[in-house]
């Protein structure tokens, strides 16, 4: 779904850039358009990871806030906790709130 106008307003602010290199406003000006979705997923724990190393929550979650994916046949690109942003993002301290992320483009089969 394209919501109209966002690519638009993106494009017209690297064209108002007025930096004192004219170079930067062309290199900005050249950058694609990226979509992002992001799907919600609440669970009550996660598997913890056998490294016992890693630095987990009694629920298995891990500390970092984001998780990149880089395997190629994965569309998924990063996991976001949304609980090691702030408590006050998640209503139930007992679960664990993820953002599913996919980095998109127009008329991508997500």
């Amino acid at each position: 779904m394209r919501l109209p106008g966002l690519h638009d307003a993106d494009q017209d602010l690297a064209a108002h850039l007025h930096p004192e290199n004219p170079a930067v406003a062309g290199i900005a000006g050249a950058l694609p358009y990226r979509d992002f979705m992001t799907a919600g997923l609440l669970v009550k724990r996660m598997r913890p990871c056998r490294d016992p190393q890693a630095a987990i929550s009694r629920m298995g979650m891990p500390k970092d806030n984001w998780i990149y994916v880089q395997e190629p046949d994965v569309k998924l690109g990063r996991l976001q906790i949304f609980n090691n942003w702030s408590p006050a993002l998640v209503a139930d301290p007992n679960t664990i709130w993820l953002g599913l992320e996919y980095f998109c483009g127009e008329g991508d089969g997500l």
